[in-house]
């Protein structure tokens, strides 16, 4: 009977384990693998925002406007994308446009780009 009773309570911490998982803290721990990256794009300038692109620095051309309506000053928007390095091209109101390279999500949860 001990026997039965010492592989009933070690099955039932395996099932627990398998059940729940561990926490980092325990040693045995496991990471959390987030495929996508959310991308906030803060307006900082004087100048009202009217396209924003935002594609992988591989892709030739430039996707849709991110926008739906105009970021004026003081407005953010958030994009979520698949993690990896971007670059992007900001219209201003004005026709003003700028393009920044190499932008590196390819490791971050959550980024923040400021227009300026």
């Amino acid at each position: 009977m001990v026997n039965v009773k010492k592989y009933f309570a070690a099955a039932s911490i395996c099932i627990l384990l398998l059940l729940f998982g561990c926490n980092e803290g325990s040693g045995i721990g496991y990471e959390i693998i987030y495929p996508e990256c959310s991308i906030i794009i803060c307006n900082e300038s004087d100048i009202t925002v009217t396209e924003i692109y935002l594609v992988e620095t591989s892709s030739s051309g430039w996707s849709e406007n991110l926008l739906t309506q105009p970021l004026e000053p003081g407005e953010n928007v958030l994009v979520v994308r698949p993690k990896g390095i971007f670059k992007m091209r900001v219209v201003h109101e004005t026709d003003i446009i700028t393009e920044i390279t190499d932008i590196d999500a390819s490791a971050l949860e959550t980024c923040t780009l400021l227009i300026s």
